[in-house]
């Protein structure tokens, strides 16, 4: 599925199943360093708009697919000179199709734009395997009882790199902090 551009440009339009949780996505705003950003969940269907990465209060809302309307529900704001309406469509009864327009001009989904297969990333990362650490250990050193990941980072450019241990938690706040 797709829609077209006031330039004739095709924008794919990929719908997305109401069982899919937390869906986040992003648009540019073309002619300004502005990006706008939807959180919306299909299952609960609680919703707000980010602007830049922060929260705009008072976008927050429900599009949920029992009380859709078949045109959608629209949010818009006021960015600079812009006019962003970000709209939250279903599709039939288990599905959600999302859109932005800017001025009334289609933009593209920054988060459907296809991987690019010579990107080098800076980092490699890898976590090679897990060490446990006893009681004896957590009085002799710096770390606490329990479980801990290896992870390794090496800088592609010059092979440097660094090992550290981080636990679970480590990472759960890591998904929390950039959520």
């Amino acid at each position: 599925m797709s829609s077209n551009a006031d330039d004739g440009e095709t924008i794919p339009n990929v719908p997305v199943s109401v069982t899919t949780g937390i869906v986040t996505r992003q648009w540019s705003i073309v002619g300004s360093p502005h990006v706008v950003s939807l959180r919306h969940s299909t299952i609960t269907g609680f919703r707000y708009l980010l602007l830049n990465g922060a929260e705009l209060h008072g976008t927050e809302g429900s599009s949920n697919i029992f009380n859709a309307k078949a045109r959608g529900d629209t949010v818009t704001l006021q960015v600079d000179r812009f006019f962003v309406e970000v709209t939250i469509t279903p599709k039939g009864k288990t599905q959600f199709l999302y859109s932005c327009k800017v001025n009334g001009r289609l933009q593209r989904d920054s988060t459907m734009i296809p991987f690019d297969p010579n990107f080098q990333p800076e980092f490699q990362i890898k976590i090679p395997g897990v060490i446990r650490c006893d009681e004896q250990e957590e009085n002799a050193g710096d770390k606490g009882v329990g479980i801990y990941y290896r992870v390794d980072t090496i800088r592609t450019r010059d092979g440097k790199g660094a090992c550290n241990l981080r636990r679970f938690k480590h990472f759960a706040e890591l998904n929390s902090n950039l959520k």
